[in-house]
């Protein structure tokens, strides 16, 4: 799925003079035309959902392509951090800026829920899209603003839907960690969780114990850095899918106990919710 500027979605001026206003997103595209020389390049993930929904202006751009790497190694400043250029992935510097470049890819077995044990380089976006958690990061942006959209991420953003890309089951069988990633999601956007992909949270919700309480707190503090209400649906909606008891004891325990009304208005406020 192909859009003409994003004016046709959201409200704002024509492409570059929004990018214009943002100069990491400025600086981002500038790398995408360079790129765009040799093959194929896109802003990717979090940022295009961001630009889509305008909630917010993106604050981390990431880019993906098929130019080879070593093309990109000579073309800018890079520097490898871990095993990162095992995984496709580089960071560059480019204009004081730090950007993460990936290579399209597909990826290997999963053994421990989190992480693939090796990853297939591709030459198209469309198979790096498949492996993504949900539709509305799995699209991509372009130089000139064209939207490539494979798995209905548009729609999914206009009806207010958060779903996984392919078999939820499947998606979250690769990292239990989305599980988290879906409230999140879903609380921040206000979206509803599509009923498929609920449903396989609840049967696999055990399944977070297996993710490090390092992995989990890290999700549960970018939850709570958003408002207090859409903290408090978070919770609510975890508990519902009876993942909180396995993160957050404690909290499912409260819900046992009264609240003074005059005290801890919000504590008879989501008793009701939950009841």
């Amino acid at each position: 799925m192909l859009k003409n500027y994003l004016e046709d979605i959201i409200q704002f001026e024509k492409w570059n003079t929004y990018i214009n206003r943002i100069p990491l997103l400025s600086i981002g595209v500038e790398i995408l035309k360079i790129l765009e020389q040799y093959g194929d390049a896109y802003i990717v993930g979090g940022a295009v959902r961001d630009i889509i929904t305008g909630e917010k202006e993106p604050d981390d751009i990431d880019i993906a392509t098929n130019v080879p790497m070593d093309k990109i190694e000579k073309i800018f400043n890079t520097h490898d951090i871990g095993k990162n250029k095992d995984f496709g992935i580089i960071i560059i510097n480019y204009k004081g800026f730090d950007f993460e470049i990936a290579q399209f890819r597909s990826d290997g077995e999963y053994l421990d829920g989190r992480h693939p044990e090796s990853v297939k380089i591709e030459m198209s976006f469309k198979e790096d899209a498949k492996r993504r958690d949900f539709t509305i990061n799995a699209m991509a942006i372009d130089s000139k603003g064209n939207i490539i959209d494979y798995f209905d991420g548009i729609k999914a953003i206009q009806n207010k839907i958060l779903k996984t890309v392919g078999d939820p089951k499947q998606r979250f069988k690769e990292d239990y960690l989305r599980m988290l990633r879906s409230f999140r999601f879903a609380s921040r956007l206000g979206f509803k969780i599509e009923d498929k992909t609920l449903n396989a949270i609840k049967r696999n919700a055990h399944n977070i114990t297996k993710i490090s309480q390092e992995r989990i707190l890290k999700e549960l503090i970018k939850m709570a850095q958003q408002s207090g209400d859409k903290f408090a649906d978070a919770l609510i909606q975890m508990n519902d899918a009876g993942i909180l008891q396995y993160i957050l004891p404690e909290i499912v325990q409260m819900d046992a106990y009264e609240h003074d009304i005059q005290n801890h208005p919000e504590g008879a406020k989501v008793r009701k919710i939950l009841k």
